[in-house]
Parts: C-alpha cells; structure tokens; sequence
C-alpha cells in the first residue's frame, strides 16, 4: 500500500508547499509512526547505555594498563580481544592499524566517531604532548558515569 500524497496544503489563509505525507495513515501489520518511533527511541537508548558501559569498561581498564607503563599499541591490542561490544572491537582494530602506521593516538580515535565520543578525543589530545593517557581515560569514564546518573534521574 502506498502512502497518499498530498501537494501543497492550506491551512487558514497559509498555504505550505507539498509533496507532504499523510502521516496519520497507518497501515495494516504495521506499527503507527509514533510507535515506530518509540520502539526506535528504546532501541536507540538500550544500544547507548550498551556502548556507555563498554566505553567506560574500555577506558578503565586502558588507562590501568597505561598507569602501568604498558604502551597504548600494546593495551589496545590486549583490549581488543577482551572486548564483547562487537563494533567497538572493529572500531579498536582500525585504531590500532592507524597507530602502527604512524598515526598519534587523537587522530587514531576521531577516525571511528561512531565508536569514540568527540569528548575522549579531546581529552586524549590535550593530554598527548604528555602522554598522561590515563589521567584522560579515568576523566573521561568519571563523565560517563555522570551522564548515566544524570540520565536516570529524569
């Protein structure tokens, strides 16, 4: 069944340009777009607070490693497998194959904005000429923490 489309609408004396969808129409078998819409919303904040937590774990247990004098090649590569959040795991493989063709570890994590917030990637890159990793990582699994607190008190 296709949707009806309606061109150009007048509501009052203001006419609004078309095409516009009946937005309304519901199909048979099929959810209403608000419902759609809500179960894609749950969807989308079940996957976040997946990620959330896998981030956090990731920057935990990284900054560990680094706080140990371990290099940041060698505790990706240790991290990688021990990661069960699958497109983190692809996201830390292609980190880890920009590091050993010479990329800086900030260039590394913005080359995978689906995996590493923009927030880390600063925090990584302010710290960089230092090489205090860690001290980022743990600041930046603290805001986490903060995030989802503040998240579940709405």
């Amino acid at each position: 069944m296709s949707q009806s489309r309606v061109h150009g609408v007048r509501h009052g004396s203001r006419r609004f340009p078309g095409p516009i969808l009946n937005a309304l129409q519901v199909q048979p078998g099929r959810p209403s777009t608000a419902a759609a819409s809500e179960q894609q919303s749950t969807l989308s904040a079940a996957r976040l607070a997946q990620r959330h937590s896998a981030q956090r774990q990731l920057s935990q247990e990284f900054a560990t490693l680094l706080g140990v004098g371990i290099p940041p090649l060698e505790g990706l590569k240790s991290l990688r497998s021990k990661t069960a959040f699958r497109p983190l795991a692809r996201a830390i493989e292609s980190v880890i194959a920009m590091l050993q063709s010479g990329h800086p570890l900030h260039a590394a994590l913005v080359s995978q904005p689906s995996a590493f917030d923009p927030t880390l990637v600063a925090a990584i890159q302010s710290r960089e000429s230092t090489r205090q990793f860690e001290l980022a990582l743990f600041e930046y699994a603290a805001c986490l923490d903060r995030d989802d607190a503040f998240a579940s008190s709405l």
